[in-house]
């Protein structure tokens, strides 16, 4: 470009004048017409007298009349005039359309016509809107590499075909197109005593879609490897999007909170197509079929799982998480787990359950696909012993040890008994509000059974050995000769005093061992 001041002028304005200098004749190709253009797509420029015209291979011109830059063919006719600019027609500009155009294209008179003319390889390089020539892949990478910024119009990430619907499930011919699931849990956030698990998770799901075309989605320094790039809100509100069409089956009712930080993205993992002509953008383009589109939500939910709390606390859980993507006309897009379609990378111990392993499977059904998700859970039953069953045994021990007073001191036997009985009685009421409520008896339950009907056979001993020494009159002599009936029935009451001493320990060492290991054995956890 060379300019210069005119000086005479009272704006003193600056005047810029076109002077070009080419080391060999340059080839112009056109981009931008449709595949039933008249216009030639390779020109050339020819020196016509004192101006100079671009010439096509089949004798279209690109000419400046008074009028300005026009396009046209061979046989006078006029298919593009470019529209007011200060610049020539190198570069990428809007032209109006005329009647040949129309003809031959089918596209409203009322339309402007973005054309782009350059020397820049339709292989390998980029347009300017001056019509500089820079990398392809610099094309909508976030940084300005044209002089005038255009390199970063137009971006877009998604190109969708007319005939698109986004009410209708991505079709591959013949054949399931598989949505690959992944379930990655961030954090659980409660788990109850009903069998009640609210989790923060993200739901992330990949698939293919032949009816798209991804744009500009690689950057130079990414030709070896996989490259994504997020779709706009705008642009994702007029796709198929699965996460908007599942199904939480046992999810408990009003209990899902979809996030806001959600993500829609295109992952490219194969070449672009070759360039063509019809692109005056010159947008990268990849194959919507050979590449990915992937769509990931947070999710805060509250799934209600079957607890068999029969062992509880030592008892070890499966809860199930079920997706469902009902079909819809037809089964065109099914659920598929993916490679390690569920993650957990928090802590696995919680308050009260160890996170254990980890499982997911899909299903295809009549009424649509399934993706189960598995979650195993061990509870951690330390604190559970020690407020429960560490409690109850140490009641009942004092209650044991009162048989170990003397015979003739019932006041003190008897009272220290009750005392035991009507604590253990007291932490039973409290203790029964912190076990899992279910319709049958739980091995917790057989505990407080065992150690409460244990204390009141102590008081009955209590009782039963005072009530035989006072059927005994009060001035009875024992004898060393002589056995009165008084000495029998209290040698019988302290014979059934050693007797209980030695046979609460005996009936209570084999219930503990029956109960840890009807604790330990392993329940089927059907899936």
């Amino acid at each position: 470009w060379n300019t210069y001041h005119d000086c005479n002028s009272v704006t003193n304005s600056i005047v810029a004048c076109n002077v070009c200098q080419f080391e060999r004749t340059p080839s112009f190709l056109a981009k931008g017409f449709c595949p039933n253009s008249p216009a030639n797509w390779i020109y050339y420029l020819v020196q016509n007298g004192s101006e100079y015209l671009f010439e096509g291979y089949k004798r279209n011109k690109v000419i400046k009349t008074s009028d300005g830059w026009t396009w046209v063919l061979d046989d006078g006719s006029t298919i593009l005039k470019l529209k007011p600019y200060t610049g020539g027609p190198i570069g990428r500009h809007l032209w109006s359309k005329e009647e040949a155009m129309y003809e031959s294209c089918g596209l409203g008179l009322t339309d402007d016509a973005m054309i782009t003319l350059s020397t820049c390889s339709i292989l390998d390089e980029f347009t300017c809107d001056n019509g500089d020539c820079i990398d392809k892949y610099k094309r909508c990478d976030d940084n300005l590499d044209c002089v005038d910024d255009s390199d970063e119009n137009f971006c877009t990430v998604v190109e969708i075909a007319p005939d698109y619907r986004s009410g209708d499930p991505p079709k591959i011919p013949n054949a399931i197109n598989f949505i690959k699931t992944t379930i990655t849990i961030i954090r659980f956030d409660s788990i109850a005593l009903d069998g009640t698990i609210e989790m923060t998770l993200n739901i992330e799901m990949t698939w293919s879609d032949d009816k798209l075309t991804f744009l500009n989605i690689m950057d130079e320094n990414s030709f070896n490897s996989t490259s994504t790039k997020d779709v706009s809100t705008s642009k994702q509100a007029l796709l198929w999007l699965p996460l908007d069409k599942i199904v939480h089956e046992n999810a408990v009712i009003g209990e899902i909170i979809a996030g806001n930080n959600g993500f829609v993205r295109v992952i490219a993992n194969t070449p672009a197509i070759d360039g063509d002509t019809y692109n005056p953008t010159e947008d990268v383009r990849y194959s919507g079929k050979d590449n990915l589109l992937s769509m990931g939500r947070d999710y805060k939910i509250k799934y209600r799982c079957d607890f068999n709390v029969f062992q509880f606390p030592f008892d070890k859980q499966l809860c199930r998480g079920t997706i469902i993507l009902p079909w819809k006309n037809n089964d065109t897009v099914a659920l598929e787990a993916s490679d390690n379609p569920i993650i957990y990378k928090g802590f696995r111990d919680l308050t009260t359950f160890r996170v254990g392993d980890l499982s997911a499977n899909a299903t295809i059904t009549q009424s649509g696909s399934i993706f189960n998700f598995y979650i195993r859970l061990e509870r951690i039953w330390t604190s559970i012993f020690i407020t429960t069953f560490l409690q109850t045994f140490v009641l009942w021990f004092l209650v044991y040890l009162t048989l170990f007073i003397d015979t003739k001191d019932f006041n003190n036997r008897f009272m220290g008994a009750i005392t035991g009985f009507l604590v253990f009685a007291s932490l039973l009421s409290s203790l029964m509000t912190s076990l899992p409520k279910s319709s049958g008896l739980k091995l917790a339950d057989f505990w407080l059974l065992f150690f409460m009907f244990n204390i009141i056979f102590v008081i009955i001993m209590h009782i039963l050995i005072e009530f035989l020494k006072r059927r005994n009159p009060k001035d009875v002599v024992i004898q060393d000769k002589f056995e009165y009936p008084g000495a029998v029935i209290i040698k019988s009451g302290q014979r059934s005093n050693t007797a209980a001493k030695v046979i609460l320990p005996a009936v209570t060492t084999i219930f503990l061992a029956i109960y840890f290991i009807a604790s330990n054995i392993n329940l089927d956890m059907k899936k």
